[in-house]
């Protein structure tokens, strides 16, 4: 069957309804989310199109591209609109995670570690975790990521300073979340900065 025989469905994205047309056989082979509403008995499987107006039209533009390309890099710095550069792979995450986008939150995932591993490397900014923390499940990989990322790049002055202070007091959980990543640090008396093994399980799984 020639690709452009394949059926499509229309996502309007936003709310400004940007109309995106994709291949449902690419969709839902890569979204159970996508696969339940398309292909079960929901609205969406006879009209073949969907509102996310709750979405935004950037962030889900990435993800079309990712569909159709398979190919994702962290940007050298963040679109104006999304602030430091680090928003917009953890907004992809997130997108991923909401519609179980496996193969995109794993290679979210395997990027982020990357840009961890990189000594003295640039650090997602407070509004970055708390996106996260906010947005995914509390077993998520990518909160554990992003504790162990405060562990292991933060100076320890940083900790006492009344911005970060402030930062922990309305976030409880992140506060709870470093300060585990410290406590297993010292349990097993190694530091968590990454060595050049894989990435660990943990960060790639609810668990």
């Amino acid at each position: 069957m020639k690709f452009s025989a394949v059926p499509t469905v229309e996502i309007l994205v936003g709310e400004n309804r940007k109309p995106f047309f994709i291949h449902i056989n690419q969709l839902c082979e890569a979204s159970s989310f996508f696969k339940a509403a398309f292909e079960g008995h929901f609205r969406e499987s006879s009209e073949k199109t969907m509102d996310l107006p709750e979405e935004d039209e950037h962030i889900f533009d990435l993800f079309v591209q990712w569909l159709y390309r398979g190919h994702y890099e962290i940007p050298p710095k963040g679109p104006e609109a999304l602030g430091e550069k680090f928003m917009e792979p953890v907004k992809l995450y997130v997108l991923a995670d909401k519609y179980d986008v496996g193969d995109l939150r794993s290679l979210l995932i395997t990027k982020l570690f990357e840009m961890y591993k990189v000594p003295h490397g640039n650090l997602p900014g407070m509004v970055t975790v708390t996106y996260a923390y906010e947005h995914v499940s509390r077993t998520s990989g990518l909160r554990r990521l992003l504790a162990d990322w405060y562990t292991c790049k933060v100076d320890f002055f940083w900790f006492d300073s009344e911005v970060a202070q402030e930062w922990f007091r309305e976030h409880p959980e992140i506060a709870a979340a470093v300060i585990s990543s410290f406590a297993t640090t010292l349990s097993r008396m190694t530091h968590v900065y990454p060595s050049d093994g894989g990435i660990p399980e943990r960060y790639r799984e609810d668990v």
